[in-house]
């Protein structure tokens, strides 16, 4: 966007005919992208009067042209994003005053192009209409760049004069030329939409014959599991949705001290129960797992002997679980995250190396993608999402435990370093939690450690928080309303932790008392 030092004056709802944003040729794509325009603050005093369907004005000042017009989708609004057309997470948007658009309205440019059209050829009716269409009133496009985006009055409001035929002529061309540019856009669309619906066609064929096999071997294999058994996952899984509960913390497979798991339950803090679902297909320990559409899933980690690349997805309505596509390397101990509708791997190892590998997975494409590796290879990393990236910090590169941290902008599909944390850490947590960052136990090279770092991006910073009460790596760590848990672990010994821990801002870290868990380390934890 472009900045502005002219006056502005309080114009009322009555007295707004349009709005003009500008952009330059940089910021253009975050705006089209997003669908997102901002001016300066001090505009603020009228765009918080526009209104959903108000005709706003896009205009390239590096190429001194009118890119669009728009329709205003909400009410004008201070802050829509807080760090948009920003470098980074870090630096606060110059450009506060802001609105949502619409996709741009090709009726607008018809609407216009005709109107313009009956005033140019003299129809003094045409003239009197294009005369209640709001033009600029305090710059053109000749001082546009030095005057920043001032308010579109109406012209009789105003007593704006009518703009010369040539200026017309300009706006036609510009229009015509929008026209044609949106036909393209959309001829393009189409043909995108064509190939998307005959793949998702495709892959509906596949899956019915995946399924058409699972069920022929199921048919086939002899099944010994004790009527007890059965028995209490079927009561679990009725009693978990018979409570209807909104703090169900799911904890899959992991190590207990004397066996690898591959149980999946259902926590409840409040009520310190665990109900037993249905188990994984695989015992797996050292995994990572995520939430995406509904479903859980759990990729790579072993069994003590061996890792897999293989993945597994949940279905709580169904209680089941399902193999997906594998990973493209066998790994463990690595991170995971959700974001924009599409699965991370992140890091991780195996018996050969420490990896810097990332791995993303779109559900309309189901095969897992490799993309930019991280700056660093991070064994037992941790990661979460915030502000619409990606966090990787700590982890063990095959020399030494990591304080180091880095970022993924998924925009620029790349990682950029932040920050490093005050103490190495490896086989911890991070979580997202009040727009900040929580970095929490893990191993520092030397021992367990209680200790807490919070990464807030407005400060670029790592500063201590409150210490847990008992060290703990290997946890389950999840963010449940306004309150961190963190579940199990293991310390220095190695000794099994059998305690769950609840931090909230007024009281710290406080013991819960558990008993329904036990013992239980290495797993996964997510919520949903």
């Amino acid at each position: 966007m472009v900045s502005s030092s002219f006056s502005v004056r309080n114009l009322s709802k009555t007295d707004l005919g349009g709005v003009i944003f500008g952009c330059t040729q940089s910021t253009m794509r975050e705006c089209l992208v997003s669908q997102l325009f901002g001016l300066p603050g001090q505009h603020m005093s009228y765009v918080q009067n526009i209104e959903p369907g108000l005709p706003l004005f896009l205009f390239n000042y590096t190429e001194r042209k009118l890119y669009g017009i728009f329709e205003a989708e909400s009410h004008g609004k201070l802050n829509i994003n807080p760090y948009g057309w920003s470098s980074n997470d870090s630096e606060r948007t110059k450009y506060p005053a802001q609105e949502e658009v619409e996709n741009e309205e090709q009726i607008i440019y018809l609407k216009l192009k005709k109107l313009a059209s009956e005033c140019q050829h003299g129809n003094s009716s045409g003239t009197d209409h294009v005369a209640d269409i709001p033009v600029p009133c305090t710059m053109n496009a000749e001082n546009a760049e030095d005057k920043g985006a001032p308010e579109i009055q109406s012209s009789a409001a105003n007593k704006c004069e009518e703009p010369p035929t040539s200026d017309l002529h300009l706006v036609i061309a510009q229009l015509e030329q929008g026209i044609e540019g949106l036909k393209d856009l959309s001829q393009e669309q189409i043909q995108k939409t064509t190939v998307l619906e005959k793949k998702m066609a495709e892959s509906e064929l596949e899956l019915c014959h995946v399924k058409g096999r699972l069920k022929l071997l199921e048919s086939q294999l002899e099944i010994s599991t004790s009527t007890c058994v059965t028995g209490t996952i079927a009561n679990s899984f009725d009693e978990l949705h018979l409570s209807g509960g909104d703090e169900r913390i799911f904890l899959l497979g992991g190590y207990d001290g004397n066996t690898w798991l591959s149980a999946l339950d259902c926590y409840s803090p409040s009520h310190d129960t665990v109900s037993s679902l249905r188990p994984m297909i695989t015992l797996r320990s050292h995994a990572a797992a995520a939430v995406l559409n509904g479903h859980i899933f759990i990729f790579g980690g072993g069994n003590g002997d061996m890792w897999y690349d293989t993945v597994e997805s949940y279905s709580l309505s169904r209680n089941e679980w399902t193999p997906c596509p594998p990973l493209n390397v066998e790994k463990g101990n690595l991170a995971g995250a959700t974001l924009h509708g599409k699965l991370f791997v992140i890091g991780g190892g195996n018996r050969s190396n420490c990896l810097s590998d990332v791995e993303m997975f779109d559900p309309f494409h189901p095969q897992w993608v490799p993309i930019q590796s991280m700056l660093e290879k991070r064994f037992a990393p941790a990661s979460a999402v915030l502000n619409g990236a990606v966090y990787a910090v700590g982890g063990y590169d095959g020399r030494s435990y990591l304080k180091s941290a880095e970022r993924f902008d998924p925009r620029a599909m790349s990682w950029q370093c932040i920050p490093s944390m005050n103490t190495s850490r490896g086989g911890h947590s991070l979580v997202s939690f009040k727009e900040k960052l929580y970095a929490i136990g893990g191993y520092d090279g030397i021992r367990t450690v209680p200790s807490v770092e919070v990464f807030d991006p407005r400060f670029g910073s790592w500063t201590y928080s409150v210490p847990m009460n008992e060290p703990r790596g290997y946890a389950g760590v999840v963010v449940i309303g306004e309150s961190i848990y963190a579940i199990g672990g293991v310390q220095t010994g190695p000794k099994f932790v059998d305690t769950v821990e609840r931090y909230q801002e007024h009281t710290g870290w406080l013991l819960n008392n558990s008993m329904a868990i036990g013992k239980r380390s290495f797993f996964s934890a997510v919520v949903m």
